[in-house]
């Protein structure tokens, strides 16, 4: 392939994807350092055996409960509805 001085397409297009390859491999040649370590949390970790105990209680308890408390479960936001039809006047229809 013979490069000519009246297109320049070529080399310039070779020059400018060298350039871009230079420049990103220096941008990402050196990673950022890492950021002191920060103080750690405390976590404390429960077995699902000692879990399981806890839950189901003591079978030689002192003192038997007569009815434990039932769990309340999450009830949603009751929205209320209407019915199509109940509107005191209809609606006129958009133009």
């Amino acid at each position: 392939m013979k490069l000519s001085t009246s297109e320049p397409g070529m080399l310039v297009s070779a020059l400018g994807h060298t350039t871009a390859l230079v420049v990103g491999l220096l941008a990402f040649s050196s990673p950022a350092p890492l950021p002191e370590h920060q103080e750690a949390i405390a976590v404390e970790l429960v077995d699902p055996n000692a879990l399981n105990q806890i839950t189901r209680g003591e079978r030689n308890a002192q003192k038997v409960e007569e009815k434990p408390t039932p769990r309340a479960e999450r009830q949603s936001d009751v929205v209320e509805r209407k019915e199509a039809g109940e509107a005191k006047a209809d609606n006129p229809a958009p133009p």
